[in-house]
């Protein structure tokens, strides 16, 4: 079953003639929601732009809500015999999108960590639908944007790290929580894909464009003022890949360049 609410997030209406429900989850992105209505559907009215849609699944006897969703698209066939409108829904954390930082913003650096850069973030929102939950990180990266979006900002901050991670989401509180997790490879999987059973087809793809043995990183400035690392690694200015890998396919060089790092240990 689905419900609607509106944009101060009370509910105004049930679906129970929705059909061909689909969510799709998108790792550390914006997931999405799809759904039919009959065009005869009374509840049509209460399908409009920027109000939320909430996902019921039966468990046990009991409904688990899921995610909020905003519509954001409604495709409707005109005099073509087609029964029924479809919507497209846009995971809650959209919203940040709504929010411009306008003029050029940097955050970030010495004694001001990843927690503080994405509270500063969210501190920005109006209305508040985010706050922050956990954050496994602890980097004093400095960050640069200019007229971006909040939701565009938040996620660039862990671009840089080493480490793999992931945005996990808890809307079962107001305001919503958003985390920022160290994503564990060993951890135990949330869903499998079987060989032969929800798994169609492998297609493997090579890009020899994408290979580099020799790296030069270079971070904020521009020409001969921009940042290198050859004050901190020995005088030289970029990084090789080990002697095999050098062996097996030559000196390939690329540049790396991060305009956000003003650090050369960071870079």
């Amino acid at each position: 079953m689905l419900e609607v609410y509106d944009k101060s997030l009370k509910r105004i209406a049930f679906l129970q003639n929705a059909f061909e429900i689909k969510r799709t989850s998108v790792l550390s992105g914006v997931g999405s929601l799809s759904f039919k209505l009959p065009k005869d559907d009374p509840k049509l009215e209460y399908c409009q732009y920027m109000n939320f849609v909430r996902f019921g699944l039966k468990e046990g006897g009991i409904i688990k809500y899921t995610d909020y969703y905003r519509i954001t698209q409604a495709s409707k066939m005109e005099d073509s015999g087609v029964p029924y409108v479809e919507f497209y829904c846009e995971h809650g954390i959209i919203t940040l999108i709504d929010k411009l930082l306008f003029g050029t913003f940097s955050v970030g650096g010495y004694n001001f960590k990843t927690r503080q850069v994405l509270e500063w973030i969210l501190d920005k929102q109006d209305p508040v639908y985010w706050q922050l939950g956990d954050c496994d990180f602890s980097r004093q990266f400095e960050y640069s944007w200019t007229c971006e979006n909040l939701l565009a900002a938040l996620y660039s901050v862990p671009n840089c790290f080493s480490s793999d991670y992931i945005f996990t989401f808890d809307m079962s509180v107001f305001p919503w929580i958003v985390n920022l997790k160290e994503f564990d490879r060993n951890g135990d999987a949330k869903y499998y894909v079987h060989k032969r059973l929800n798994q169609l087809s492998i297609k493997k793809t090579s890009n020899a464009a994408e290979i580099a043995t020799r790296i030069y990183p270079l971070g904020y400035g521009e020409g001969i003022n921009q940042l290198t690392i050859k004050d901190v690694n020995n005088g030289i200015p970029y990084l090789e890949a080990p002697k095999e890998i050098i062996e097996k396919y030559d000196i390939i060089e690329r540049p790396f360049i991060d305009r956000r790092f003003t650090n050369a240990e960071n870079l």
